[in-house]
């Protein structure tokens, strides 16, 4: 099952956080909540599951939001994007330290708000951190024009195709362009690979068959290749 990407405003202008959460909506994402002061934020970030924070730089409170980015960063590892009406240098700088995904300069536009949505979740998807990819429970997978965020749980199987991959759900699938072998690199335990195109998700067996090396999953039927099987039954019989 596919799932919106979840987004947190943090804006101390009510018109422009309802501007904002307005543009979103109606481009499907699901808002989380606007938080109009730092404790607010601290609130959300602490009790709820966020995918993309839209951070106002100027707070007017003694922490303003660059120290909220880089209480972000150092503790969540949520991609954020900055709203700024400023664009001094030194403010810049500062912002910039902390390593956002984006900037938006005030009064928003949709389409920019859109295209500063998408890239960020695209760079977050991309993470050259293994080990915070391996600490996720998802992956964002595009669809047409927009990322979706997708379980690893709700994983089937994952099907070679040269330099992309099909992510079989059990009524979905969807391409994405990654190999094979770098999609078991982000997969976590539970995955394993019966074939040279094939990663199969163990929770979802529902038959095994020895004898001719065969696996159910709900109703795709995966043949387990020669030189995978002692692999696979060492994994299975743990």
């Amino acid at each position: 099952m596919r799932y919106s990407p979840k987004i947190l405003i943090v804006e101390d202008e009510f018109i422009i956080a309802n501007v904002i959460c307005s543009f979103l909506r109606s481009l499907d994402y699901e808002i989380v909540n606007i938080a109009y002061n730092i404790e607010q934020a601290l609130n959300e970030l602490q009790t709820k599951e966020i995918d993309c924070v839209f951070l106002d730089i100027n707070l007017k409170e003694k922490k303003d939001g660059i120290w909220l980015g880089k209480y972000i960063a150092e503790n969540h590892k949520t991609p954020f994007v900055y709203l700024t009406a400023y664009s001094d240098k030194e403010t810049i700088s500062r912002a910039v330290r902390t390593n956002p995904y984006g900037f938006l300069n005030k009064p928003i536009k949709e389409s920019e708000l859109y295209a500063a949505t998408e890239l960020a979740l695209l760079k977050h998807n991309e993470s050259s951190n293994e080990n915070e990819a391996l600490n996720r429970n998802f992956i964002f997978i595009k669809n047409v024009d927009k990322y979706f965020k997708i379980l690893f749980e709700d994983i089937l199987f994952v099907e070679s195709q040269n330099n992309y991959v099909l992510i079989q759900l059990l009524s979905e699938r969807y391409r994405y362009r990654i190999t094979l072998k770098k999609m078991k690199d982000v997969l976590p335990e539970g995955f394993v690979q019966v074939h040279r195109a094939y990663i199969i998700n163990t929770r979802h067996i529902t038959e095994y068959s020895k004898k001719d090396s065969t696996l159910i999953l709900k109703k795709y039927r995966i043949k387990i290749s020669r030189n995978y099987k002692c692999s696979f039954n060492k994994y299975f019989n743990s």
